[in-house]
């Protein structure tokens, strides 16, 4: 949910560029995976079933904001 939102959000906020909707991708893909390796830390497993959800939401987000965009 956190990669969906970040992302409609980013790519809402960069506009109709599609690089920039790419970078959010992006973005919210490297900040998923920070949270994942941090979290062996806190005593919880990192998950790349949790790192694929991220990445889905983040595409999810910014198809969604590219929709938005083109209304």
């Amino acid at each position: 949910a956190l990669g969906f939102f970040l992302a409609l959000n980013l790519a809402l906020r960069l506009k109709k560029k599609l690089h920039f909707c790419l970078a959010a991708i992006v973005f919210c893909i490297v900040y998923g995976a920070v949270i994942e390796f941090l979290q062996q830390y806190t005593g919880r497993s990192p998950e790349l079933l949790d790192l694929a959800a991220d990445m889905a939401g983040s595409g999810a987000g910014a198809a969604l904001a590219t929709l938005v965009n083109k209304g």
